[in-house]
């Protein structure tokens, strides 16, 4: 329920005439209907038998008068004066006083009665563009000025004028937040301006939650009192930054009733209030406000020419604030009841929000944006039948809306979150047919014919429409076959596995010729952005490739969790050799993703904010997918190029974290796993067996003819890797793989301090972790008597000594150690000679 700050006080209060009208409008429409009024306000409830009407007196008061005592001129008292008897004759005589000076009517100079100016009649188009409107003059109908324009008539400014209300509720409640002096309050800034929110860490290193603070409702009043400068700021963030990469609003409509709303969300409808509070949420994820991210931070002039600097801390920073911009705007969404009313505004609302809440529950452990998309999906159904429930929206066709950008991101979203989430589509076949008519028509089947087109309008048109519709229709075939529940209850079909990875295929190829075929056309001057397109159809095929691993790793776990009675020995091959190919798939998407957004540079925030949502996951494949020398099966995931693509996914993911908290792990993470995989492999190619060693003769010799020490092979231990460890095999050196963490980019720290030799975060405690040496052997004394310990003391920290395990790697003791036995030769001719003891 919207609960908003009112008067409660009676008719007879120092209040001004349009308060006392609002006051009962105010109680009639924003309350809940069933809600009971209380106090004085239930008092003064009339019927429309007894009209009211309010008289202004000269010293600013109202005073009631019931429609009969307005007929005999007489002024009635209040019901509760009688009560008071002989002792208030004063009181009485007071408001005498008062009501015959409220019959006196105020004159002009020429002793005519003063007219009252009409305030605030215009409408809001003709506001916004400072003209004369005559909508008061047409009897509730539109003006002649937008009946001249053919746009609609709307006085939102009018209906939703600020509201007066009491500062000493707003003191108190400040006062709640910021402490008696300002600088109590749990979020208090350590400036002077108590309108920043800054976020400080505690003294044990972690930062306090915002949320876990402040109720909902000191929320909304620490956003809308203290800041909404801000709120302003955060809106022109978005459509200059993330409205051009998804344009899922329609800009002109919500700035035109954000206008006429005196740009405070309150008072705007409730389905645009909502939008203004999404979208607020969403440009608090990307603004360099300080009040967002703190004092002394860098600034997105910064971000976009900061190609390899690490923002990391920047997303961490932000968290507090962002995840309170979020919880406020999910509130609201419950409050204002866009759940449930249809309208395309509030379908472009749950759209953002459901991005919103996905990306920013990592591990996916709730279904809030679910709900949300579902939501969604049923108010496209609304309006395709023509129906909208805010008052104050024109029906629009879902293909129209946002110029159809909003049913297509309803599509895909729909699409994808139900193969990850491993349920049903929310969009049947049925309201794809009903909904549009690129959904219904066989274009699938004439992909080839579009994308290969040399005709400009045929490739923005049909081929864009096409290749989507493939790739989205591919991926609900995925739900139904192989990652829906009903599919879920079956044991994993290899053969459809393989179908589906033959459609994705035949995807990519489709994509590859769009490309070529985009680059060979002219468009002209109003070329598109091209590059959404391959933008986008990466990141389909990345989530998709993804949603079958997980789908094949969740099948795997299962039937590895069964008891070893209950195991089939041959579907557990099966699912194992699958994913092994998965493995494979999924690797190579990881390259292609980060190739495509790579090449955004600096600028991928501005570009590409959107699709950086499972960067972190394709990481970590990168990470754990073996080389060639790891015993890999990629030909060309040599270790070089291992550390040569993660280190350009690392970069990437450093520029995605000035919106995303949590990357510094995951770099961390990234770092920590390749240190100890190059250690593996220093380990195996220092410990490969020498060549066979001579065989040891059993029969007594002479001294001069004896085996002497340099008769068997002696292997030292290797030199020490040099400063610069090269990273694969060199020609004509033994095999190295050292590891140089310096290419991924040295720790931050959590100042905004960018130069290097930063200390280590203490948040992140395995930014600076050393990957642990694997434990020595006993300890056995080599040919020159030192341990191999004291022989790697001068090696480098990644560099692995000789394992004195395998004893053929060690010199053999020398030929006095053995003990000869003398013993006769037996008298058989070719028997077997004594052998000697071991030493």
């Amino acid at each position: 329920m919207d609960e908003r700050p009112h008067s409660t006080t009676t008719s007879t209060s120092n209040s001004t005439l349009d308060r006392a009208v609002q006051h009962r409008s105010h109680s009639n429409t924003l309350h809940h209907p069933h809600q009971q009024p209380s106090g004085a306000v239930a008092a003064h409830t009339h019927t429309d038998t007894d009209p009211m009407s309010y008289t202004d007196s000269q010293d600013g008061s109202i005073s009631p008068q019931p429609a009969a005592e307005r007929a005999s001129g007489a002024r009635q008292e209040p019901a509760h004066a009688e009560q008071r008897g002989a002792s208030t004759s004063g009181a009485a005589k007071k408001g005498a006083k008062r009501g015959a000076q409220a019959d006196k009517v105020a004159l002009d100079k020429d002793g005519n009665p003063k007219k009252k100016r009409k305030q605030l009649v215009a409408c809001d188009s003709c506001r916004l563009r400072r003209v004369k409107c005559d909508k008061a003059d047409m009897g509730g109908g539109s003006c002649s000025e937008c009946v001249k324009k053919s746009i609609t008539c709307t006085d939102t400014y009018v209906k939703n004028k600020p509201k007066v209300v009491r500062g000493g509720k707003l003191i108190a409640q400040a006062k709640k937040l910021y402490g008696e002096n300002g600088l109590g309050g749990p979020v208090a800034s350590s400036s002077a301006s108590p309108t920043k929110l800054e976020y400080e860490s505690s003294e044990d290193g972690r930062r306090q939650s915002f949320s876990s603070v402040l109720p909902f409702s000191d929320h909304r009043l620490s956003f809308s009192f203290v800041n909404q400068e801000l709120g302003e700021h955060l809106v022109r963030t978005f459509f200059d930054i993330l409205q051009p990469q998804c344009p899922l609003v329609d800009q002109d409509m919500f700035l035109q009733a954000w206008e006429a709303a005196g740009r405070v969300p309150e008072n705007m409808s409730p389905a645009n209030e909502c939008l203004a509070l999404v979208i607020q949420a969403w440009a608090a994820r990307i603004t360099d406000n300080p009040s967002v991210i703190g004092p002394n931070g860098p600034t997105l002039d910064l971000l976009k020419r900061g190609e390899g600097q690490d923002f990391t801390e920047v997303g961490n920073r932000r968290q507090e604030f962002a995840r309170a911009a979020l919880q406020r705007a999910l509130s609201t969404v419950d409050q204002r009841g866009a759940l449930r009313l249809a309208s395309a505004t509030s379908c472009s609302a749950l759209t953002l929000l459901e991005f919103l809440v996905t990306w920013d529950d990592s591990n996916l452990k709730t279904t809030t944006g679910r709900h949300l998309l579902s939501s969604a999906c049923e108010h496209l159904r609304n309006l395709q039948l023509g129906t909208c429930d805010d008052p104050n929206e024109q029906p629009i066709p879902p293909e129209r809306a946002s110029n159809g950008t909003l049913l297509w991101m309803i599509y895909t979203r729909d699409a994808l979150g139900s193969m990850m989430g491993g349920r049903f589509c929310s969009l049947t076949d049925d309201d794809l047919a009903s909904l549009c008519d690129l959904f219904t028509n066989p274009i699938t089947a004439d992909v080839m014919s579009y994308v290969s087109s040399n005709d400009a309008r045929m490739l923005s048109g049909l081929a864009v429409a096409s290749i989507f519709r493939y790739c989205a229709s591919i991926v609900r075939n995925t739900v139904l076959r192989l990652t829906g529940p009903l599919a879920r209850r079956q044991r994993l079909n290899e053969q459809v596995v393989r179908d589906i990875w033959a459609e994705l295929d035949e995807g990519s190829r489709f994509g590859a010729i769009f490309r070529q075929s985009v680059e060979r056309a002219t468009f002209g001057a109003d070329a598109p952005k091209t590059d959404v397109w391959f933008r986008d159809l990466i990141a389909m095929k990345s989530q998709h490739t993804l949603g079958i691993h997980f789908a094949i790793l969740d099948r795997l776990r299962e039937e590895e969790q069964k008891a070893p009675e209950y195991q089939d020995p041959e579907y557990l091959h099966v699912l194992r050799r699958v994913r092994q190919q998965s493995d494979e798939r999924l690797v190579f998407v990881a390259r292609e993703y980060t190739r495509v957004l790579r090449a955004y540079g600096a600028g991928v925030i501005f570009s590409a904010a959107i699709t950086v949502e499972y960067s972190s996951i394709l990481l970590n494949s990168l990470v754990e997918m073996p080389a060639v020398e790891q015993g890999g099966s990629v030909a060309d995931w040599t270790w070089a190029q291992k550390i040569e693509e993660v280190s350009q996914c690392i970069d990437l993911i450093k520029l995605s974290g000035w919106m995303w908290s949590g990357y510094d792990g995951v770099i961390a993470r990234a770092r920590h796993m390749l240190g100890q995989q190059s250690m593996q492999l220093q380990h195996h190619a220092t410990a490969a067996p020498p060549p066979p060693l001579p065989p040891i003769s059993t029969s007594y010799l002479p001294s001069s003819q004896a085996p002497v020490r340099s008769d068997w092979a002696h292997h030292p231990l290797p030199p020490p890797p040099p400063a610069s460890t090269a990273s694969g095999p060199s020609s004509g050196s033994p095999a190295t793989y050292g590891f140089d963490s310096s290419r991924l980019g040295p720790p931050r720290h959590p100042s905004f301090s960018y130069g290097s030799g930063s200390p280590s975060t203490p948040l992140t405690p395995l930014a600076h972790a050393s990957p642990t040496l694997p434990q020595p052997m006993p300890s056995r004394e080599f040919g020159n008597g030192t341990s191999p310990q004291q022989q790697a003391q001068h090696l480098a920290p990644l560099h692995h000594h000789l394992s004195p395990a395998n004893g053929r790697n060690a010199a053999l003791p020398p030929l006095s150690s053995y003990r000869i036995v003398h013993q006769p030769l037996p008298a058989q001719a070719g028997g077997a000679l004594p052998q000697p003891p071991r030493p």
